[in-house]
């Protein structure tokens, strides 16, 4: 996994750097501090289905399932989401996605990876590596012109490369807007067929986005992967919001 230029790797391994989060020393090679690593809102204990964070308690007794996907599972395989949208995430979100600050967009990335332990893949993450291509969730074009760049396709180019996949691309067939604050079904009615993909895909696709509310962009996204030829599909993003958000 390798999401930094060669002049970069040589800067952080031979001159002393600062953590961004506490302006603490960093750890030898790394762009960050150990106690700010380690003390990250983490989604530990998350439903595997949608991402959905879940009590310390479900995980212990082997419940790997939210009680809304045991009763009606959505159309992911899959999900992965390391990070809880709060703290230092949460402000690291708002510096890249508001003020277009890119190096906290990266740091963002490779904190995510980091904690979900890609660079040693584990069982839990076979499905991750065993997916084919890539497709990240296409921009609003409003709100694109109004942040001036891609956020999604900025960080998913730089994932695929971590990943060695290709990034192929699907398309949004009309502008939203904003959907902060709306339920997961008035959010569903509101992009039920919101993406288009075209040309056929490969039998494996994983879908990312930066952060994932209710998971319903990914539920659409994934129903256009499926109607493109692929038979199965994953979820990835960086960060999930709070479980009390998610009604």
């Amino acid at each position: 996994m390798e999401l930094f230029g060669w002049h970069e790797r040589l800067l952080l391994r031979w001159l002393p750097g600062f953590c961004p989060l506490c302006r603490g020393r960093a750890m030898v090679g790394l762009p960050w501090c150990e106690r700010c690593f380690r003390a990250l809102p983490r989604n530990d204990h998350a439903c595997w289905l949608c991402a959905v964070p879940m009590v310390e308690h479900a995980a212990a007794v082997g419940q790997w399932e939210c009680e809304r996907c045991q009763v009606a599972p959505g159309l992911l395989h899959q999900c992965w989401v390391p990070l809880v949208l709060q703290h230092e995430v949460e402000w690291l979100v708002r510096r890249y996605k508001s003020s277009g600050n890119l190096h906290a967009g990266r740091l963002l990335l490779e904190l995510a990876l980091s904690v979900l332990g890609v660079a040693s893949p584990s069982e839990q993450l076979a499905a991750l590596w065993q997916c084919e291509a890539i497709v990240a969730v296409p921009p609003d074009v409003i709100r694109q012109r109004q942040r001036g760049f891609d956020h999604v396709q900025w960080l998913a180019k730089r994932l695929a490369k971590a990943l060695g996949k290709p990034l192929l691309a699907a398309h949004r067939r009309y502008s939203v807007g904003s959907q902060r604050g709306l339920r997961r079904e008035e959010r569903w009615r509101n992009i039920s067929d919101l993406f288009a993909i075209s040309g056929p895909l490969p039998a494996r696709v994983l879908l990312f986005d930066d952060v994932m509310t209710t998971g319903a962009t990914l539920e659409v996204l994934a129903r256009a992967c499926f109607e493109a030829g692929a038979e199965w599909v994953g979820g990835l993003a960086l960060a999930r919001t709070p479980a009390a958000k998610h009604a």
